[in-house]
């Protein structure tokens, strides 16, 4: 799963309106397509909402049991990828 940044992703679309001038009917009527499904995808995107982890207390929450220097082995980097995985399901869900 790749995460991309909401406000970016709405300036990129913002990019894609076309807000030339056009004299002729079927370069408009194609604009005017073009520009609204572009604005109902920008709101809908724009009704998604973003929910905040703050990514230190999650790995310190994590390491707790570790004590000071953690030793991390392969299990250990499995672990921690299923963690953080399982948290980012949970975020996307609402949870």
């Amino acid at each position: 799963m790749n995460l991309i940044d909401k406000d970016v992703l709405l300036a990129e679309i913002e990019k894609l309106i076309d807000k030339g001038k056009y004299h002729e009917d079927f370069d408009l009527a194609y604009r005017d397509g073009n520009n609204g499904a572009l604005y109902a995808l920008k709101a809908k995107i724009d009704t998604i909402e973003v929910k905040e982890v703050d990514l230190n207390e999650e790995i310190k929450s994590y390491f707790k049991g570790f004590g000071t220097f953690p030793s991390v082995g392969i299990d250990d980097c499995i672990d921690i990828a299923k963690h953080f995985f399982e948290l980012g399901l949970k975020t996307r869900k609402g949870e």
